[in-house]
């Protein structure tokens, strides 16, 4: 599924722990993930992130559905 589009999560952006202070005008921002088939190699890796305001629209942009199993 990598690189079909970029994957919406419900995280809010942050800095890593020891990364670079974010600019506070992005804390209210989510994390995208995976890059788009738009993107570079590098861009659709899963540990690729980036940064978009809520309630954006956008071609590049949707996101996966899944199901717990019950055991």
């Amino acid at each position: 599924m990598a690189g079909n589009v970029w994957e919406w999560t419900s995280s809010n952006y942050v800095a890593y722990p020891g990364g670079p202070d974010v600019n506070p005008d992005l804390l209210s921002r989510k994390v995208i993930r995976g890059g788009s088939f738009a993107s570079n190699a590098r861009a659709q890796r899963s540990t690729n992130r980036a940064v978009q305001a809520p309630y954006t629209q956008q071609p590049l942009l949707g996101f996966r559905c899944a199901k717990s199993i019950d055991e």
